[in-house]
């Protein structure tokens, strides 16, 4: 078996054996799985305790106090709440009995409709039949008669033993939980220094990182779930009791709609279902109260908006960025949780499915956890970009470096987007990933995009005064966020940039992007066709009386021609600016060095804006030698 494969059977039978042993030890892990919840919802509110001069025990023991005191407080008040309720449904019998009616009327006509039809298809079938059919043989005595079974009445000892174990099993795990979260709580960086020594053997930073992040990411999950809960309750109330007010006639709409703001609020915890757990009773009382159906029509719109309201708008601004999970990450998580620990699964499925993120993130051979579940990009801007050339989709190609380019300056599109994607698309042709049709394809789109965003650019800098600053929102290198524009030429001079291609038509997409760039900056710049001789490029320097030449070179088989094409240069104009792009070459083969020195080649558009500007005095000095004969030119500077 190759290596690769015993790779992948090793981590899906440890996948295998983890999901077995979370099924079977569940007994054991439910318990600690909520005690870890709910210690992480106190331990912010324990910690400033803390602050406030109490000591680790009392702050402890009072927070978790005043935690069960609310819950307690809840569940009682839902319970006198719902037994007042309860109380009520003999005053609602009439309502019941008349739309009961109804529905019998309607199911009448409905089941008439359907004798109807059922004696038309047997009239047909009798009338098709040829043979008679037979006679139905007569009972004997030897037919067998009905037995029933009934079973033994339990001891009064089994119906007590039964009945404790019925309602002091919930009290004892709900005691264990309790006793865990008050250790958790006390304990709680021992236990975190315990974790890092365990897991964190010669990774301490990492490992340390990890669980800070584990920590702040669920408290913040927690605590904006509960305030998002909490609003959505007391809104469900209010519209409860808005509906009672004005469509439905007071109806004891004040205990009702307590009741079911607390029972909404409480149930939304659980993803997905328990809102509609919690409306089944005030839809069913809004159904079973009024003579109409107009109250529970009004009652089911409320929730059906108020849901949509707090799923679409609400919570992907606030508990997507606490959690980072994907929306379809959690559909999956509930699923899986909800299926291997049920009801208690369910509830904990998202806190448990971060974490499993979190552990992707930092440890490698999970690393597929973080691309599945969380809701960073799958791809990276520049990878988007490839994938949608080769995939042959050039309008959303367009569509996508449009969209980076309204959070990003020009530039940076160019440079740490188009870039990359045109080396992706080289590097693959050459390696015979990419066929000679694809390959055309992603060079013909990608000249389409870089002039499509030009001329886009050009109408936003004709129509904003201030220059646009791109975002930080996306995943960018450090020089593309720090680097500044280059400063633009004084008013007046005439400097002729001309771009040379190394080889082929790649290296003259690169040309078009600088020529956009420079051009935007005061300079006159000539793009030379790549079909052009390397004789033709060096006579073309008199020809056109080049100030400055740069030579695009797209690795990796253009390197060679373009250091080849400076030689030539060099030979022939000495004293010639000439900038060699060696675009994407890997910085560390410069090792920092070599990118900031005035003679080394440039991997980057940025870095060749700069390095422009640096020798655009020397050039303008040269320029003005070259065209005036009675001393050097006056240049109008900029104010």
């Amino acid at each position: 078996m190759r290596p690769e494969r015993k790779n992948y059977f090793y981590r899906l039978a440890s996948i295998a054996i983890v999901v077995a042993m979370l099924y079977f030890a569940q007994s054991v892990l439910i318990p600690l799985a909520l005690a870890m919840l709910f210690a992480f919802l106190l331990a912010p509110f324990a910690t400033q305790a803390e602050r406030w001069k109490l000591g680790r025990v009392s702050a402890t023991l009072i927070v978790v106090l005043v935690g069960l005191t609310i819950v307690a407080s809840l569940g009682w008040t839902m319970e006198r709440q719902f037994a007042d309720v309860a109380s009520r449904l003999p005053e609602y019998r009439q309502s019941i009995q008349d739309k009961l009616r109804g529905f019998m009327r309607s199911s009448r006509i409905v089941a008439g409709v359907r004798d109807e039809i059922q004696r038309t298809v047997k009239d047909m079938s009798n009338a098709g039949a040829s043979t008679p059919q037979p006679a139905a043989p007569l009972a004997t005595n030897d037919s067998p008669s009905l037995v029933r079974v009934v079973p033994e009445l339990a001891s009064p000892i089994t119906m007590a033993i039964e009945y404790c174990g019925a309602i002091f099993s919930p009290l004892l795990r709900a005691g264990i939980v309790i006793v865990f979260v008050i250790f958790i709580l006390l304990r709680r960086e021992d236990l975190r220094e315990r974790m890092i020594q365990l897991l964190g053997e010669g990774h301490l930073s990492t490992t340390t990182e990890a669980l800070d992040e584990a920590a702040k990411r669920v408290s913040r999950f927690l605590m904006a779930q509960s305030v998002i809960n909490l609003s959505f309750g007391a809104l469900v109330a209010l519209g409860i009791w808005t509906i009672d007010q004005t469509i439905g006639g007071d109806h004891n709409a004040v205990r009702i709609a307590l009741l079911a703001g607390t029972l909404c609020a409480a149930l939304r915890f659980v993803p997905y279902v328990g809102v509609w757990i919690g409306a089944a009773l005030p839809l069913s009382i809004a159904f079973a109260a009024f003579p109409g159906n107009g109250v529970f029509f009004a009652t089911l719109a409320m929730f059906v908006g108020l849901e949509v309201l707090a799923g679409q708008f609400v919570e992907p601004r606030l508990l997507g960025a606490s959690t980072g999970l994907s929306p379809i990450a959690v559909l999956a998580a509930a699923l899986f949780w909800s299926g291997l620990w049920g009801p208690i699964g369910l509830l904990l499925s998202t806190p448990l499915t971060v974490l499993l993120v979190l552990t992707g993130k930092y440890v490698p051979q999970l690393q597929f956890l973080d691309v599945l579940l969380s809701d960073k990009p799958s791809l990276d801007p520049p990878m988007r970009i490839y994938q949608r050339l080769i995939a042959g989709d050039d309008a959303n190609a367009t569509e996508i470096a449009q969209k980076y380019l309204k959070e990003m300056t020009l530039e940076n599109v160019y440079d740490e987007v188009l870039l990359p994607a045109l080396a992706a698309a080289q590097r693959d042709w050459h390696h015979g990933r990419l066929d000679d049709e694809q390959h055309e394809f992603a060079r013909r789109t990608m000249r389409e995009i870089v002039d499509t965003l030009a001329a886009q650019e050009a109408g936003n800098v004709s129509t904003e005064s201030k220059p646009k600053t791109h975002k930080t929102s996306l995943d960018l290198s450090a020089a593309a966020q720090t680097a500044s524009p280059a400063a633009n030429l004084p008013r007046g001079s005439k400097l002729h940039v001309l771009c040379l291609p190394a080889q082929d038509e790649s290296d003259e997409i690169v040309g078009q992007m600088l020529r956009h760039l420079l051009s935007r900056r005061g300079y006159r710049v000539t793009v030379v066709s790549a079909d052009s001789l390397a004789s033709e490029m060096v006579d073309s320097i008199d020809e056109r009386k080049a100030d400055a030449v740069i030579i695009s070179a797209l690795p990796p088989r253009a390197s060679a021609h373009g250091r080849y094409l400076v030689k030539r240069l060099l030979s022939r104009h000495p004293d010639l600016t000439i900038v060699l792009g060696l675009w994407m070459a890997r910085r560390a083969g410069n090792d920092g060095r070599r990118g900031n020195d005035p003679s080394g080649p440039v991997t980057g558009l940025a870095q060749t804006l700069r390095r422009m500007e640096q020798v655009s005095h020397l050039m303008l000095i040269k320029a003005d030698q070259r065209e005036s004969t009675d001393g050097p030119r006056l240049v109008e500077m900029p104010a």
